[in-house]
């Protein structure tokens, strides 16, 4: 009775574990995960020493909670990726754009500075 008691609780943790990881991946706030590791490893330990009874329902049921989880993770490293490529992009489009004199030749562009009408051709600013 005590062991269905204990088993219940370790299984009842884990999937509240899960859960709170599951909420922290949709919120976005990734860096909090690492404040579950001690917890996950405290839980992982528990129920991986072999005493823990697990039934096939329980093991099941984590399983699909921490693949739920999974997907979250591996969908929010695309979304990583995907931005980390945007920004590729914008930085090499803002680096080839250039500014160009009436004649056609490119002007060196050192950041942000003011134009000079000499630069330009005969253009008034």
């Amino acid at each position: 009775m005590l062991d269905s008691f204990r088993t219940r609780t370790k299984v009842s943790s884990a999937l509240k574990l899960l859960a709170e990881e599951r909420r922290i991946l949709l919120s976005g706030r990734f860096s909090d995960l690492s404040r579950l590791d001690s917890k996950r490893t405290r839980i992982v330990e528990a129920l991986a020493g072999g005493k823990a009874g697990l039934s096939m329902q329980d093991v099941e049921k984590i399983r699909q909670e921490a693949l739920r989880n999974q997907n979250l993770i591996l969908a929010g490293m695309e979304g990583i990726r995907s931005a980390q490529a945007l920004l590729s992009e914008q930085r090499e489009a803002s680096e080839s754009m250039g500014i160009y004199t009436d004649s056609g030749q490119r002007l060196a562009a050192s950041g942000a500075r003011e134009l000079n009408p000499r630069d330009i051709g005969s253009e008034q600013f």
